[in-house]
């Protein structure tokens, strides 16, 4: 079976989390060179002459400028093209409206959008050189609905995906496309905080009746990132196993 994305050189941010992790591996797997972003750090810098080795591992932590654009210039100078960003990267805190601190709705907006927001305009100047490139943003089921506890993180993902539909509009006289997933729970460390109830809840009112697994939504945006998705664009697709309440 042809690979996806044989050749392609994608940007994935929050490589080191539990979605990140299945991304690199699924886009690996589909042929990609992956800059794996990661909060952790990384080793080599993206150089382009790290024995040719991928994923190539980048330091990224969005809530600092210095260090968003010395990623980006790592990207950079390793002079390959890139052909995809994944604006994966995120945090959630689960608080009530009314128990939420300025300083719990900043950290959340730095990190889910202001960073992706100046990250990405970096990496679309790249793309913008070629023409080409394709960017899936990750959002969330609750950027676009009402959840108790999730104020802050609903509205920092909401921001996202509506740039992103404005990204979309701007880029695709350039042949960049942009495009959100929506994912519901998704069975990584984010939902350790979390209570039991809420999940079982959750689940009760999916129509598959789990969790998604991270390889799930992993594979939704390695076809939205493939030339197989090449008239989508400014779409924010559902990855929730049919919530229906």
């Amino acid at each position: 079976m042809k690979e996806l994305l044989s050749g392609k050189n994608i940007v994935v941010t929050g490589a080191d989390g539990g979605l990140g992790c299945a991304l690199v591996e699924t886009l690996a797997e589909q042929g990609a060179n992956v800059w794996a972003c990661c909060y952790g750090g990384g080793d080599d810098g993206g150089s382009a002459d790290s024995e040719g080795a991928w994923p190539r591992r980048v330091r990224l932590d969005l809530a600092d400028r210095e260090s968003i654009e010395e990623a980006f210039a790592a990207i950079r100078d390793a002079r390959l093209p890139v052909d995809g960003l994944v604006d994966n990267a995120g945090i959630m805190r689960t608080s009530l409206f009314q128990m939420t601190t300025e300083a719990s709705l900043r950290e959340q907006f730095e990190v889910n959008f202001f960073g992706p927001y100046v990250f990405t305009q970096m990496v679309c100047r790249l793309m913008a050189r070629r023409k080409s490139g394709s960017i899936v943003a990750v959002s969330s089921v609750n950027a676009l609905e009402a959840s108790k506890g999730k104020s802050a993180y609903g509205a920092s993902k909401a921001a996202l995906a509506a740039c992103i539909s404005s990204l979309a509009n701007e880029m695709g006289p350039l042949g960049i496309r942009a495009n959100c997933v929506a994912p519901s729970a998704v069975r990584t460390p984010l939902l350790d905080g979390v209570s039991e109830a809420a999940l079982s809840e959750l689940v009760e009112n999916c129509a598959l009746g789990r969790i998604a697994e991270p390889g799930e939504v992993a594979g939704v945006i390695a076809f939205l990132l493939s030339d197989e998705a090449s008239y989508i664009t400014g779409q924010c697709i559902r990855v929730d196993g049919g919530l229906f309440a």
